[in-house]
């Protein structure tokens, strides 16, 4: 996510959209990340810290 806001503001918001199509779905396994309540809840601490940084100026 981090890496995708920072491409989005360097962009324009204007030059960007949304893809309708899932292009890619992740397996829930044991060793994913996603599947367990502890990962879950470091992504959405690390979401949490990107989506609230200062935007970077327009110039």
């Amino acid at each position: 996510m981090a890496l995708m806001f920072s491409l989005f503001e360097i962009a324009g918001y204007e030059r960007t959209f949304c893809f309708p199509n899932v292009l890619y779905c992740y397996r829930l396994h044991a060793g994913n990340t996603h599947a367990n309540e502890p990962g879950k809840h470091i992504q959405l601490e690390a979401e949490y810290c990107v989506r609230n940084r200062q935007l970077l100026p327009i110039v």
